[in-house]
Parts: C-alpha cells; structure tokens; sequence
C-alpha cells in the first residue's frame, strides 16, 4: 500500500548529553542514506537551553514541508519531537521519551 504522503524530510533528535555522533543517530543517518536517499535528513546539535534549541529547530525546518516532514526523538529529543511535531502537525516518533525533564534530568544540570 502506498502512501498517500511520503516522507520526504525527516528531523532526528538526540538526547540529553547525547549528539549527531552518537550510534544511534550515527546508525539513523547511515540506514536513511542507504535505503532513503531522496530524504532530506537533518540531525542538529541541539544546544543545551530548551529556549535556543527550539529556536534552532524552528529555524532550521521553517522552509520544510509539514504534511510530508516527520521527526524522531530519543529520550530529550523525544520531549522535543512532541512539542515539533505540536507545532508543525507533521509526524512523530518518539523513542524512550522523555516526560518530565525538569524533573528527571534535574540531578545532571550544572
């Protein structure tokens, strides 16, 4: 069965303390290069302020197309993706996410 909207642009993001080069968004880009070459594929460095890596999505899928975008998110990222795919209506994979990260990841700050 086909789909009736393609993925045609697909945002990872990483967890807390987590990046780009990690094995699972490492493992993500390399599958997606392989198998989705004519996906449009953006895992960011998110910086650490909630506040700067919002603006820093928004930024960066502002010319993305919403009904064919998509976005997943690991642990934080997953936070993140929610509060994305809230935003723009696209569609959302969260991976171990993160419900309550003032409250959880509290201990690692500072």
């Amino acid at each position: 069965m086909l789909a009736l909207n393609p993925t045609t642009h697909l945002l990872y993001l990483h967890g807390f303390r987590s990046s780009p080069q990690s094995n699972k968004a490492r493992s993500m880009a390399q599958h997606m290069a392989t198998r989705h070459p004519d996906v449009t594929w953006w895992c960011p460095q998110l910086p650490p302020s909630p506040r700067d890596a919002m603006a820093q999505l928004i930024t960066g899928i502002a010319n993305w197309p919403h009904k064919t975008m998509a976005v997943v998110g690991s642990s934080l990222g997953g936070f993140y993706a929610t509060w994305v795919a809230e935003q723009t209506g696209c569609k959302a994979v969260l991976l171990n996410p993160a419900v309550d990260p003032a409250r959880d990841l509290a201990r690692h700050i500072g």
